[in-house]
């Protein structure tokens, strides 16, 4: 039997729940205010979605429990302003684990917004945008994303699930990005998959990830960050087999539109090897002038 949904206003490891602000098939997550500090917190519990109630006490449920366990310690372990941090955890009763994160309203998909292709995904929000955003705020945002998964990577932790959505922004229009949701992450040898499970996001997902997620690595989180950055610039993802960004932004500078050609070439042995190796060539391009508008 599934346990009951902890309720609004109730308080959790010394954290009021006031709102549920997202749910997947396994988690919940609450914006809260703390008893014991200033600010407000994100509380994700690890919370069967209505429709998973079969999978209580299966495989599955024991994969996904895992999951959490990891996410976690992965925000444990880091300590990168680009990278949510972990500020707390804990059990419920009912011994289904909780953690806590600072709460940010805000993220690249709101400032991005949806592109044309995504129809389908789309549910009420956010909506439609066609145009890309400000130059050098998607090459700094672009530098930002990269430094904080070049952290990661230095630590074997592969994201897996890089998309607009899981780059929260302090600020809509010139706040900074910081990367969360590790949900689905894989940390060294420490991954725990169901097979044939779809790792990541459809429209952000690497060929090789989605074909088979046990062959995803670092590579595979560059060339989703590839489509987060063609996105940006291009204001529009891709179409099938398009990679310069050249042929929808006429100035885009040559250094910038051959590295995201890189992040999306569909051999992952034609990308960069991992963010670290992007580091240098975006502190570069960074530096040079905006392309004329």
């Amino acid at each position: 039997m599934k346990p009951p949904n902890p309720q609004i206003g109730a308080t959790i490891g010394g954290y009021r729940l006031r709102r549920r602000i997202a749910r997947s098939r396994w988690t919940s997550v609450y914006s809260a205010d703390s008893e014991n500090a200033p600010g407000k917190f994100a509380v994700k519990v690890f919370d069967l979605n209505e429709s998973n109630e079969e999978a209580i006490g299966t495989p599955d449920e024991q994969v996904w429990r895992h999951r959490f366990d990891l996410e976690a310690r992965i925000l444990g372990a880091m300590d990168h302003p680009g990278i949510i941090a972990l500020q707390d955890r804990g059990c419920l009763d009912d011994g289904r684990p909780y953690h806590v994160m600072p709460f940010i309203n805000a993220n690249l998909a709101y400032e991005i917004k949806f592109d044309v292709s995504q129809i389908a995904e789309r549910r009420r929000r956010p909506p439609i945008r066609t145009t890309p955003i400000e130059f050098y705020r998607a090459v700094s945002l672009l530098h930002q994303i990269v430094d904080a998964l070049a952290a990661l990577h230095e630590q074997k932790i592969i994201h897996r699930d890089l998309k607009p959505g899981n780059v929260l922004l302090t600020r809509i229009g010139d706040g900074r990005a910081i990367l969360c949701d590790f949900g689905m992450a894989r940390w060294g040898d420490q991954v725990f998959d169901v097979p044939d499970e779809l790792i990541g996001s459809k429209s952000y997902v690497s060929p090789e990830q989605k074909k088979d997620h046990a062959a995803s690595d670092a590579r595979s989180d560059i060339y989703s960050l590839g489509l987060i950055a063609f996105r940006m610039l291009a204001g529009k993802l891709p179409a099938d087999g398009e990679r310069s960004i050249c042929g929808v932004f006429e100035s885009m500078p040559a250094g910038l539109d051959h590295l995201i050609a890189a992040c999306l070439d569909p051999e992952p042995a034609h990308r960069p090897g991992d963010a670290v190796m992007l580091q240098a060539a975006l502190r570069e391009i960074q530096s040079s002038p905006a392309p004329a508008t």
